[in-house]
């Protein structure tokens, strides 16, 4: 890679020798190198499972500082999923129990 910087023609650099060779061995490093970056984040979703919510540079970003208020930026993306929902089985129980309560009211 040196003699690519040297002279940085795109024939000279595609001719040199061992240049695929070298080219296969830091692909195959960057893809062992993600794989385990993904396990690694993988494994803080499943301690978590908030933080399925949002991308893996945000979860980087939170577990890498030391900083508390880095994560005050990423909490709406991380709680935004919250949702309350209601079993519309108990209301007409709820609304019997409330006009016993209240008294004979419409509700």
């Amino acid at each position: 890679m040196n003699d690519t910087h040297k002279v940085p023609t795109i024939k000279t650099a595609c001719h040199a020798q061992n240049r695929l060779t070298d080219l296969e061995a830091l692909s195959m490093g960057l893809e062992k190198c993600q794989k385990s970056l993904n396990d690694y984040l993988d494994s803080k979703r499943n301690a978590f499972p908030r933080f399925f919510f949002i991308s893996d540079d945000e979860l980087l970003s939170i577990l890498g500082s030391s900083d508390p208020e880095c994560v005050q930026e990423h909490m709406i993306k991380v709680h935004t999923h919250t949702f309350l929902r209601f079993n519309l089985s108990f209301i007409p129980s709820l609304m019997s129990c409330c006009s016993i309560t209240l008294g004979k009211r419409d509700l």
